[in-house]
Protein backbone atom coordinates (compact mmCIF):
# COMPACT_ATOMS: atom_id res chain seq x y z
CA UNK A 1 0.00 0.00 0.00
CA UNK A 2 2.83 2.67 0.85
CA UNK A 3 4.89 1.72 -2.24
CA UNK A 4 1.47 2.59 -3.95
CA UNK A 5 1.32 6.40 -2.54
CA UNK A 6 5.12 6.86 -2.38
CA UNK A 7 4.94 5.99 -6.11
CA UNK A 8 2.56 8.85 -6.90
CA UNK A 9 3.77 11.32 -3.88
CA UNK A 10 7.32 11.77 -4.12
CA UNK A 11 8.09 14.55 -1.86
CA UNK A 12 11.21 16.77 -2.27
CA UNK A 13 12.91 18.88 0.44
CA UNK A 14 16.58 20.06 -0.58
CA UNK A 15 18.76 20.82 2.85
CA UNK A 16 22.48 21.37 3.81
CA UNK A 17 24.24 18.83 6.11
CA UNK A 18 23.88 20.78 8.97
CA UNK A 19 20.58 21.81 10.87
CA UNK A 20 19.94 25.52 12.31
CA UNK A 21 17.39 25.50 14.39
CA UNK A 22 14.44 27.69 15.84
CA UNK A 23 13.64 27.60 19.18
CA UNK A 24 10.44 28.71 20.05
CA UNK A 25 7.83 29.14 22.93
CA UNK A 26 4.46 27.96 22.70
CA UNK A 27 1.60 28.06 24.88
CA UNK A 28 -2.21 26.97 24.27
CA UNK A 29 -0.98 28.07 20.34
CA UNK A 30 -3.15 24.69 18.69
CA UNK A 31 -4.46 25.06 15.62
CA UNK A 32 -8.37 24.15 16.36
CA UNK A 33 -10.90 22.38 13.74
CA UNK A 34 -12.94 25.47 13.94
CA UNK A 35 -13.06 28.88 15.49
CA UNK A 36 -15.54 31.72 14.96
CA UNK A 37 -15.83 33.47 11.93
CA UNK A 38 -13.89 30.24 9.67
CA UNK A 39 -16.01 29.20 6.82
CA UNK A 40 -16.52 25.24 6.14
CA UNK A 41 -13.82 25.50 3.29
CA UNK A 42 -11.17 26.27 6.23
CA UNK A 43 -12.65 23.35 8.12
CA UNK A 44 -12.65 21.26 4.87
CA UNK A 45 -9.17 22.76 4.22
CA UNK A 46 -7.67 21.53 8.21
CA UNK A 47 -9.28 17.97 7.56
CA UNK A 48 -7.44 17.45 3.99
CA UNK A 49 -4.22 18.30 6.05
CA UNK A 50 -5.14 16.00 8.40
CA UNK A 51 -6.16 12.93 6.33
CA UNK A 52 -3.23 13.38 4.40
CA UNK A 53 -1.13 13.01 7.68
CA UNK A 54 -3.42 9.89 8.35
CA UNK A 55 -3.35 8.55 4.65
CA UNK A 56 0.68 8.40 5.32
CA UNK A 57 0.72 6.78 8.87
CA UNK A 58 -1.50 4.30 7.87
CA UNK A 59 0.37 3.09 4.83
CA UNK A 60 3.68 3.60 7.10
CA UNK A 61 1.95 1.13 9.72
CA UNK A 62 0.90 -1.34 6.86
CA UNK A 63 4.36 -1.83 5.24
CA UNK A 64 7.18 -3.19 7.55
CA UNK A 65 10.02 -2.55 5.25
CA UNK A 66 9.74 1.35 5.15
CA UNK A 67 11.40 3.06 7.17
CA UNK A 68 9.93 4.73 10.79
CA UNK A 69 10.59 7.96 8.79
CA UNK A 70 9.37 7.55 5.58
CA UNK A 71 6.03 9.89 6.12
CA UNK A 72 7.57 12.38 5.70
CA UNK A 73 8.58 11.56 1.87
CA UNK A 74 5.37 12.27 0.71
CA UNK A 75 4.99 14.68 -2.46
CA UNK A 76 1.90 17.10 -2.06
CA UNK A 77 2.47 17.27 1.39
CA UNK A 78 4.86 18.75 3.48
CA UNK A 79 4.80 16.95 7.12
CA UNK A 80 6.39 19.16 10.06
CA UNK A 81 9.83 18.14 12.02
CA UNK A 82 8.61 17.83 15.97
CA UNK A 83 10.18 21.06 17.64
CA UNK A 84 13.04 20.23 20.48
CA UNK A 85 11.60 20.78 24.20
CA UNK A 86 9.35 22.04 26.25
CA UNK A 87 12.89 23.74 28.04
CA UNK A 88 11.47 26.43 31.04
CA UNK A 89 14.34 28.79 29.92
CA UNK A 90 16.21 28.81 26.64
CA UNK A 91 19.42 28.06 28.46
CA UNK A 92 18.58 24.73 28.49
CA UNK A 93 18.73 24.15 24.89
CA UNK A 94 22.85 23.56 25.32
CA UNK A 95 22.35 20.94 27.84
CA UNK A 96 19.59 18.95 26.01
CA UNK A 97 21.89 18.89 22.41
CA UNK A 98 25.21 17.96 24.75
CA UNK A 99 23.29 15.16 26.69
CA UNK A 100 22.46 13.60 23.47
CA UNK A 101 26.92 12.66 22.82
CA UNK A 102 28.42 10.11 24.14
CA UNK A 103 30.46 11.40 26.80
CA UNK A 104 33.74 11.37 24.79
CA UNK A 105 32.46 13.66 22.13
CA UNK A 106 30.49 16.38 24.71
CA UNK A 107 34.23 17.95 24.81
CA UNK A 108 34.64 18.22 21.09
CA UNK A 109 31.55 20.37 20.69
CA UNK A 110 30.47 23.47 21.24
CA UNK A 111 27.18 26.04 22.44
CA UNK A 112 26.55 29.45 23.01
CA UNK A 113 23.90 32.21 22.66
CA UNK A 114 24.88 34.26 19.28
CA UNK A 115 23.58 37.48 18.80
CA UNK A 116 21.40 39.93 20.60
CA UNK A 117 18.51 39.59 21.94
CA UNK A 118 14.80 40.57 19.89
CA UNK A 119 11.33 41.36 20.46
CA UNK A 120 9.93 38.35 18.10
CA UNK A 121 6.53 38.49 17.02
CA UNK A 122 3.50 37.99 18.91
CA UNK A 123 2.25 35.88 19.90
CA UNK A 124 6.37 34.45 19.63
CA UNK A 125 8.12 36.55 21.92
CA UNK A 126 11.51 36.96 22.95
CA UNK A 127 14.04 35.88 20.51
CA UNK A 128 17.14 34.89 20.68
CA UNK A 129 19.92 33.34 18.49
CA UNK A 130 22.36 30.19 19.23
CA UNK A 131 24.94 28.04 17.69
CA UNK A 132 25.93 25.13 18.12
CA UNK A 133 28.53 22.79 16.77
CA UNK A 134 28.93 18.81 16.97
CA UNK A 135 31.75 16.87 17.28
CA UNK A 136 31.49 16.66 13.28
CA UNK A 137 31.71 20.09 12.66
CA UNK A 138 28.53 20.59 11.78
CA UNK A 139 27.57 23.69 12.59
CA UNK A 140 23.41 24.63 14.10
CA UNK A 141 22.26 27.76 14.94
CA UNK A 142 18.93 28.50 17.10
CA UNK A 143 16.77 31.18 17.30
CA UNK A 144 14.84 31.43 20.32
CA UNK A 145 11.21 31.86 20.95
CA UNK A 146 8.77 32.39 24.18
CA UNK A 147 5.75 32.03 24.86
CA UNK A 148 3.92 31.59 27.79
CA UNK A 149 7.02 30.11 29.77
CA UNK A 150 7.31 27.36 27.64
CA UNK A 151 10.50 27.01 25.13
CA UNK A 152 11.18 24.82 21.98
CA UNK A 153 13.86 24.02 19.26
CA UNK A 154 12.53 23.33 15.69
CA UNK A 155 14.96 22.36 12.76
CA UNK A 156 15.44 25.41 10.22
CA UNK A 157 18.67 24.40 8.25
CA UNK A 158 22.74 24.74 8.73
CA UNK A 159 25.60 24.00 6.95
CA UNK A 160 28.42 21.31 7.26
CA UNK A 161 32.37 22.80 7.90
CA UNK A 162 33.86 19.52 7.13
CA UNK A 163 32.49 19.68 3.10
CA UNK A 164 33.02 23.82 2.66
CA UNK A 165 35.49 26.42 3.59
CA UNK A 166 32.92 29.01 3.81
CA UNK A 167 29.16 28.16 5.54
CA UNK A 168 26.93 30.99 6.66
CA UNK A 169 23.41 30.76 7.90
CA UNK A 170 21.07 33.90 8.02
CA UNK A 171 17.94 33.98 10.03
CA UNK A 172 15.91 36.47 8.92
CA UNK A 173 13.32 38.66 10.65
CA UNK A 174 10.18 36.60 12.00
CA UNK A 175 6.60 37.36 12.04
CA UNK A 176 3.46 35.80 12.88
CA UNK A 177 0.93 36.13 10.30
CA UNK A 178 -2.56 33.49 10.35
CA UNK A 179 -1.72 32.07 6.74
CA UNK A 180 -3.80 28.30 7.97
CA UNK A 181 -7.28 29.16 8.98
CA UNK A 182 -8.73 28.29 11.84
CA UNK A 183 -6.37 28.41 15.37
CA UNK A 184 -3.46 31.04 16.21
CA UNK A 185 -1.30 32.33 13.68
CA UNK A 186 1.36 30.72 12.24
CA UNK A 187 5.29 31.62 12.70
CA UNK A 188 7.58 32.40 9.55
CA UNK A 189 10.65 33.52 9.26
CA UNK A 190 12.74 33.03 6.02
CA UNK A 191 16.73 31.47 6.34
CA UNK A 192 19.41 31.70 3.69
CA UNK A 193 22.33 29.45 3.73
CA UNK A 194 25.47 29.89 1.68
CA UNK A 195 28.11 27.17 1.24
CA UNK A 196 31.67 27.93 -0.71
CA UNK A 197 34.69 26.05 -1.39
CA UNK A 198 37.90 25.89 -3.97
CA UNK A 199 39.44 23.26 -4.62
CA UNK A 200 42.97 22.11 -5.47
CA UNK A 201 42.88 23.88 -9.22
CA UNK A 202 41.07 26.69 -7.57
CA UNK A 203 37.96 25.81 -8.84
CA UNK A 204 35.10 27.52 -6.71
CA UNK A 205 32.01 26.04 -5.69
CA UNK A 206 29.36 28.45 -4.63
CA UNK A 207 25.84 27.49 -3.39
CA UNK A 208 23.01 29.01 -1.70
CA UNK A 209 19.44 28.74 -1.45
CA UNK A 210 16.58 30.15 0.64
CA UNK A 211 13.73 28.85 2.11
CA UNK A 212 10.47 30.12 3.84
CA UNK A 213 9.80 27.87 7.67
CA UNK A 214 6.53 27.84 8.68
CA UNK A 215 5.90 26.86 12.14
CA UNK A 216 3.02 25.93 13.89
CA UNK A 217 1.37 23.16 16.75
CA UNK A 218 -1.35 20.30 15.27
CA UNK A 219 -2.81 18.13 17.38
CA UNK A 220 0.13 16.67 19.95
CA UNK A 221 0.39 20.14 21.51
CA UNK A 222 3.98 20.20 20.22
CA UNK A 223 5.17 22.82 17.76
CA UNK A 224 6.64 21.66 14.58
CA UNK A 225 8.06 23.48 11.14
CA UNK A 226 8.43 22.99 7.11
CA UNK A 227 10.64 24.42 5.12
CA UNK A 228 9.36 25.61 1.76
CA UNK A 229 12.20 26.17 -0.73
CA UNK A 230 12.07 30.18 -2.26
CA UNK A 231 15.36 30.25 -4.64
CA UNK A 232 18.74 29.05 -5.41
CA UNK A 233 22.10 30.03 -7.50
CA UNK A 234 25.45 28.87 -7.63
CA UNK A 235 28.19 28.26 -9.61
CA UNK A 236 30.60 24.85 -9.77
CA UNK A 237 27.74 22.98 -8.58
CA UNK A 238 29.36 19.83 -6.89
CA UNK A 239 26.94 17.68 -8.50
CA UNK A 240 26.90 19.26 -12.33
CA UNK A 241 30.41 19.74 -12.76
CA UNK A 242 29.93 20.85 -16.42
CA UNK A 243 27.24 23.88 -15.19
CA UNK A 244 29.30 27.06 -14.32
CA UNK A 245 26.61 29.17 -12.63
CA UNK A 246 22.58 28.08 -11.91
CA UNK A 247 19.87 29.98 -10.99
CA UNK A 248 15.95 29.62 -10.05
CA UNK A 249 12.96 31.63 -8.15
CA UNK A 250 9.83 30.63 -6.87
CA UNK A 251 6.64 32.12 -5.87
CA UNK A 252 5.12 30.57 -3.62
CA UNK A 253 1.77 32.70 -1.96
CA UNK A 254 -0.17 30.70 0.30
CA UNK A 255 -3.90 29.77 -1.24
CA UNK A 256 -7.12 30.66 1.16
CA UNK A 257 -7.32 26.89 2.18
CA UNK A 258 -3.42 27.14 3.78
CA UNK A 259 -2.26 25.42 1.23
CA UNK A 260 1.28 26.52 -0.46
CA UNK A 261 1.17 26.91 -4.50
CA UNK A 262 4.99 26.83 -5.67
CA UNK A 263 5.51 28.10 -8.99
CA UNK A 264 8.71 28.75 -10.83
CA UNK A 265 8.97 32.63 -12.29
CA UNK A 266 11.59 33.89 -14.83
CA UNK A 267 13.78 31.59 -16.64
CA UNK A 268 13.29 27.92 -16.37
CA UNK A 269 16.85 26.43 -14.99
CA UNK A 270 17.21 22.41 -15.87
CA UNK A 271 14.36 20.23 -14.21
CA UNK A 272 16.94 18.10 -12.23
CA UNK A 273 17.59 21.44 -10.22
CA UNK A 274 13.95 22.21 -8.80
CA UNK A 275 12.66 18.67 -9.38
CA UNK A 276 9.85 18.27 -6.50
CA UNK A 277 9.86 22.46 -5.64
CA UNK A 278 6.89 23.37 -8.04
CA UNK A 279 3.82 21.71 -6.07
CA UNK A 280 0.72 22.82 -4.47
CA UNK A 281 1.99 21.93 -1.17
CA UNK A 282 -0.50 20.82 2.40
CA UNK A 283 1.14 21.31 5.15
CA UNK A 284 0.66 19.13 8.54
CA UNK A 285 1.17 19.98 11.70
CA UNK A 286 1.27 16.55 13.77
Amino acid sequence: MFRAIRGIMDLMIRGSGVVVVLVLALGGCRKTPRRAGVSDASVAARAVAADAGALVDAAVATDSEVEADADAEVPGVLRGEPALGPFAAPEELCPALLARLEAAERDRASCARDGAPGSGAAPYLGTHTWQFEDPDEAVTRYLVFQLDGRWFAAAAGGFDMMNTSNGDVTVGRPSARDVIPGGAPELLFDVVETNSDMDDFDNVRFDEVTRRTVCSTGPSGQPSCVAVTLAGRGENHSDFAERKRYRFALECPFQPDGRVACRLRGKRPDPDLVEGLEDTFTLVFP
